[in-house]
């Protein structure tokens, strides 16, 4: 099932890796690294920590537009509903990565995230069909939430009250487990 799935990938991006909805995807996918690279390695400084939110805020506004753009200049393609999710996974990952390491609150984020993300991955690699498989509400939900968390994380200390920080994180985990329960009731039926 892993080597179908890499192959329908290398198959899908010679074929439609330049339509704008998948460069956006990629976009999202190759960027990812930047605002924890940005957090790890950037000045400390509040200033630079603005600067980071406005980063991550950029590159996080392609998984609206990917979807957006595809559905308007009719590009919907195999290839960009394999790679979302993938962009997605590796985009909030990394910079809860980083976060991790001077938050708590982002690693407890981070694992939870983790350990959805794996089962998901073995479901899907021992599911027989996964086209039948969409994205779900509670999956939009929770990366919606994962988004807001990590902006208010990434936020200079002080910036908001700690209570909105903890409320935005628990809410995310709140969420991401539900996703992942309504994900593992979808593909292990498969």
């Amino acid at each position: 099932m892993l080597e179908t799935y890499l192959q329908n990938l290398k198959n899908g991006f010679k074929k439609d890796g330049l339509k704008l909805p998948n460069l956006l995807t990629e976009f999202r996918l190759v960027g990812s690294v930047i605002p924890g690279l940005m957090l790890l390695f950037g000045p400390k400084d509040n200033e630079f920590r603005i600067v980071i939110v406005v980063v991550f805020l950029l590159i996080a506004a392609t998984d609206m537009f990917d979807g957006f753009t595809a559905r308007i200049l009719n590009q919907k393609t195999e290839y960009g509903r394999l790679l979302d999710p993938v962009a997605d996974m590796f985009f909030g990952f990394f910079t809860l990565l980083a976060l991790s390491f001077s938050n708590p609150l982002a690693g407890i984020l981070l694992a939870l995230t983790i350990m959805r993300q794996l089962h998901l991955f073995w479901l899907f690699y021992k599911a027989k069909d996964t086209s039948s498989v969409a994205v779900t509400l509670s999956g939009k939900a929770k990366t919606a939430a994962s988004i807001i968390a990590v902006v208010f994380l990434l936020l200079p200390k002080g910036f908001l009250w700690q209570g909105f920080v903890i409320s935005a994180v628990t809410i995310a985990g709140v969420l991401t487990i539900i996703s992942w329960l309504d994900y593992w009731g979808k593909y292990d039926s498969i």
